[in-house]
């Protein structure tokens, strides 16, 4: 499908183009939109130095294709890396996802628009479902396509892949004013629903109630998050997340969660 995909995207760009990687990580699709698709000027960014300079060594022999160190939250950064209105391309492989677990994913989208070129593309692909990143992108951007397809990694998994394309030089207020409060009230965290599951997992095989008040970090994790999620939120990031929420450092942290800290 990607390579269907990018094979379409030719026939509408010239393969000078400049196509940005936001959010790279140690993926092989900035390799593959350069060789595969043929696209000459990839530059691919990432917030981790240590990937970057992996990235880095391990592509020496393809001088097209470049790294760099950006913070995609930071809309400075992002400027002087990419310039605005410079990119016809931005290819987005589960960043956004990563992102909607915090609240940096406003900043991206903005970053993102200010990026592209009037007309540009930004490709997204997402374990999101479609409806919802069509409700979440379609005020920023105009919608081309959107496909689903089912990738088997274990488990079967549904991948969305939505191409927008940028039609206004600016975003609409609403869209970057409000973005994080938008996105939590069209898709909380903790829907009623869910938080009727993890009182129910939590409690599983307990004699009383007592007896499964708190759970152990990982244990926490595992009940808090399926596995999709965890595939984008490692427990690294929980911990670090976990020590913020308790103002705590992440080397003093109690080797315990509670149900009320996991609701919350």
């Amino acid at each position: 499908l990607l390579r269907a995909l990018f094979e379409q995207l030719k026939k509408d760009q010239d393969l000078d183009s400049l196509v940005v990687v936001v959010g790279c990580g140690t993926s092989d699709i900035s390799k593959d939109i350069h060789l595969k698709a043929g696209f000459r000027r990839v530059l691919s960014i990432d917030h981790d130095e240590a990937v970057i300079a992996h990235m880095k060594a391990r592509h020496r022999s393809l001088p097209d294709l470049e790294f760099c160190t950006v913070d995609l939250a930071a809309a400075s950064a992002c400027a002087e890396a990419v310039a605005c209105g410079t990119a016809d391309l931005v290819v987005d492989k589960s960043t956004l996802d990563c992102m909607l677990c915090g609240d940096g994913s406003g900043d991206l989208v903005r970053n993102v628009h200010s990026m592209l070129r009037l007309g540009g593309r930004y490709v997204v692909i997402s374990l999101q479902e479609a409806e919802f990143l069509r409700s979440l992108l379609g005020r920023s951007f105009e919608v081309d396509s959107c496909q689903e397809f089912v990738r088997k990694a274990g488990n079967l998994i549904s991948v969305c892949v939505l191409v927008l394309r940028k039609t206004s030089s600016m975003l609409p207020g609403e869209a970057s004013e409000t973005w994080d409060a938008r996105r939590l009230d069209e898709a909380p965290l903790l829907t009623a629903e869910r938080e009727t599951k993890l009182h129910a997992s939590w409690y599983q095989g307990c004699s009383g109630v007592s007896g499964g008040q708190t759970k152990s970090i990982l244990e926490a994790y595992e009940l808090m998050f399926s596995d999709s999620e965890r595939r984008e939120y490692s427990q690294e990031d929980f911990l670090l997340d976990l020590a913020d929420f308790r103002g705590s450092e992440i080397g003093n942290l109690a080797d315990s969660v509670t149900l009320e800290e996991a609701a919350e």
